[in-house]
């Protein structure tokens, strides 16, 4: 997996620990039943590594669960102003083929 920002986007990770986890969200159901899923975004190093593949880049690590389908490409980028400030990621598949087959049985 290819993970991407620009030098605004890795200097603001720097500054906030260096650590970027990513773990599956389900908005719709709460649960990894079946739906739309969704990335969030946390700034810390996982409980258990073990769950997770870890990308590292000059002083970044990137932490991908292991239940969140991506893309070949994850684009990090800096969205907002001031004390808003956070990361937006795109790269993630929005749904499962296999929990959409099974929803709809």
């Amino acid at each position: 997996m290819k993970v991407n920002m620009n030098k605004k986007t890795e200097a603001w990770i720097e500054k906030n620990g260096g650590v970027i986890k990513l773990d599956a969200y389900h908005p719709l159901f709460g649960t990894a039943a079946g739906g739309f899923i969704d990335a969030m975004v946390a700034y810390e190093v996982p409980e258990n590594t073990s769950d997770y593949q870890m990308i590292e880049m000059d002083n970044i690590q990137v932490f991908v669960h292991e239940s969140l389908n991506t893309k070949e490409q994850l684009t990090f980028h800096l969205i907002g102003f001031g004390p808003f400030q956070q990361i937006q990621v795109k790269g993630v598949k929005h749904f499962r083929k296999k929990e959409m087959k099974k929803a709809m049985a």
